[in-house]
Parts: C-alpha cells; sequence; structure tokens
C-alpha cells in the first residue's frame, strides 16, 4: 500500500526547473498505467525500473537505519541498502495494478516548501478510501519521492521503529538485520513468483 507512494511519485524533468508538483504526480500515474496495461512478462520488471528513477531507496535506508548508519562497515551499508530496496519493491509491487491505476488515484494538491513538497491523493478501495502523501525532495531539475504516508502511518518512520526495536532492544546485530530482512523478500518474491 505505501508504494501507491510510488503513484505520486516523481522522475526526471528535462526543464531548467522542476515542474509544478501535482501536475507531474498526475503524469507518473499515467506512466505507471501504461506499462500496466502491456501484455509482455517484461513489464513488471520495466515497472521496477521507473519506480527506482523516483524513489530515493539509498536515502531511504539511511535514514531508516538512523544512528546505526554511522556504525555500519561500506560493505554492510551496501548490503543494507540493497535489500531495503528489494524488500520495499517485494512488499509493494506484488500487486502493481492494486497500486498504480489511474482509475483508481486523485491527487489533490500539492504544498511546496523550499526545494520540498508535499503531494496529497486519495487512493479509492472497495471498503475505504485511503489518504496518500508522498513527500518529495528537488533533486536538480527533478523530484524525488523519500517518503510515503498512508493515513498518517509513515513507511520511514515505521521502518525506522521495527529497526531501532530490533537492534536496540532486542541487540542483534546489523548483519543480523540485513539477514532476516533478506529472508523476508525472499519469501516475498517466492509468493509473488507461484501468483
Amino acid at each position: 500500500m505505501f508504494l501507491c507512494a510510488s503513484i505520486l511519485l516523481t522522475a526526471a524533468a528535462a526543464n531548467a526547473t522542476p515542474p509544478e508538483p501535482k501536475a507531474f504526480v498526475e503524469e507518473q500515474i499515467e506512466h505507471f498505467s501504461k506499462i500496466l496495461e502491456r501484455t509482455d512478462k517484461a513489464r513488471f520488471e520495466t515497472l521496477k525500473t521507473e519506480v527506482e528513477k523516483v524513489f530515493d531507496f539509498d536515502g531511504f535506508a539511511k535514514q531508516a537505519l538512523s544512528g546505526h548508519w554511522e556504525k555500519a562497515t561500506p560493505e554492510q551499508k551496501k548490503r543494507f541498502e540493497g535489500v531495503v530496496q528489494r524488500l520495499v519493491e517485494s512488499v509493494y509491487l506484488q500487486k502493481p495494478k492494486k497500486v498504480f491505476s489511474k482509475h483508481k488515484v486523485e491527487v489533490q494538491k500539492a504544498k511546496v516548501k523550499g526545494t520540498k513538497a508535499s503531494v496529497e491523493g486519495i487512493v479509492a478501495r472497495e471498503d475505504v478510501d485511503v489518504s496518500v502523501v508522498v513527500k518529495l525532495e528537488q533533486r536538480g531539475d527533478s523530484w524525488i519521492a523519500t517518503d510515503v504516508v498512508v493515513d498518517e502511518l509513515s513507511l520511514l518512520e515505521d521502518y525506522q521503529h521495527q529497526f531501532r526495536t530490533y537492534l536496540d532492544k532486542n541487540k542483534h546485530t546489523i548483519d543480523e538485520l540485513i539477514a532476516k530482512l533478506e529472508e523476508k523478500t525472499k519469501e516475498n518474491e517466492a509468493k509473488r513468483a507461484k501468483s
């Protein structure tokens, strides 16, 4: 659900200044929807590639590990970045048509403050609509997503809390955390392969 996030994400733009966030998000929704309308098997890999262009997975991983980031070795940092990206993709790209549908998403408004923006929207579901806010950051002449908030629950803050509890309260190591995330990711990917 959080990566319905990516419906509201941003990618590189050709202009000297970034596009207006609301209009750009609407273009991204259209872009992702067109990929999913294809019938070839490669469309899911294409979607992953496009999401990688608009979501700051490395920055997200660094912030999610918070104070433990500086304690990690370069190898641990690289492995952690990779597994966090795969985990997020394995969770939220399992059923992409439920996440990336231009018919289910209404982009409502954007708030811009300096080099940061928040794009607010509603995702229509059968039972109840879900509010989504995507946090964006300006990078040169484009925007990139740094966090997604669904019904007031931040994906970044949720991961920070889980990782902090695992490392500090439960006294596990960074390598143990990486191994746990790799195991969970493999389980998710295996489920998707069967479906």
